[in-house]
């Protein structure tokens, strides 16, 4: 198994690029990929300044998978009481490097850290057209939560 380590943005971009352009392809009313480099590792700096952690597989040449989690933790109010999830904000691992296992070692990574720290909930979102991500996330003991719908007009 290739060894993960943890990345910056300009580390994960190429592979950014490509999980972009997937959800352009599921959604192209609301995603485009016509956004400059700058664009893309701003959004990633963003996670980073909020909390967020980014890690990957190394191939030696470069990342081939990559996760970014951002901490979710929302304060006790009136009627909720508090709570502290990581939300897995981007998973990819390369179309060449797919079936591996890659996918399955980055939430056991991200599963160790959340043990170390504290944290006792992962949450993720996905395209409903994804139906790859779906059946990963069960796989790896993800129940849905909450749902939503949505009504393109």
């Amino acid at each position: 198994m290739l060894p993960i380590i943890d990345a910056q943005p300009r580390d994960v971009l190429r592979l950014f690029r490509a999980l972009h352009a997937w959800h352009a392809a599921l959604d192209p009313a609301q995603y485009h990929c016509d956004g400059p480099d700058a664009a893309y590792l701003s959004a990633l700096d963003d996670r980073l300044s909020g909390g967020g952690q980014i890690f990957g597989h190394d191939a030696g040449w470069g990342l081939v998978s990559y996760m970014v989690v951002t901490p979710d933790a929302r304060d006790a109010g009136p009627l909720m009481r508090a709570r502290n999830p990581w939300r897995v904000d981007h998973v990819y691992v390369a179309p060449t490097h797919r079936d591996r296992g890659l996918g399955g070692a980055l939430f056991a990574e991200l599963e160790r850290r959340m043990t170390a720290a504290g944290i006792p909930v992962w949450r993720v979102t996905f395209h409903g057209g994804n139906t790859e991500a779906a059946r990963l996330y069960a796989r790896l003991g993800g129940v849905p939560h909450g749902g939503a719908l949505s009504k393109r007009l």
